[in-house]
């Protein structure tokens, strides 16, 4: 369905292009969810940082993931109790990046 005057479409293109079908995953993540959660961990915070803060998510001395609200389970993993968004949720918002008074300046 589209309006023809601005060219608008309820449903976007119904077009395949260049699709391709292949098996699915047989697994959730694994090494790539891992590896995809490192590589967005160390862009943001650093090495050292990065494992710090990981080893610290979910765990009884440590601090609650910041991008979700899983219950704690009864017998949790003493290497990491996140899954890849979570690491990435910790990147988010322990990152090194900062903005100074030229960042409000340019954007009033």
């Amino acid at each position: 369905m589209s309006h023809s005057k601005r060219d608008i479409s309820v449903t976007g293109s119904t077009a395949l292009s260049k699709l391709i079908l292949k098996e699915p995953s047989t697994y959730a993540a694994g090494t790539k969810g891992v590896t995809v959660a490192l590589k967005h961990a160390f862009k943001e915070m650093g090495i050292v940082k990065s494992f710090t803060g990981l080893a610290q998510m979910n765990q009884k001395e440590g601090f609650d993931c910041p991008g979700c609200a899983w219950p704690d389970p009864e017998k949790p993993s003493k290497v990491g109790e996140y899954c890849e968004n979570g690491a990435k949720a910790l990147a988010e918002e322990a990152t090194n990046k900062k903005v100074d008074a030229n960042f409000f300046q340019s954007i009033l």
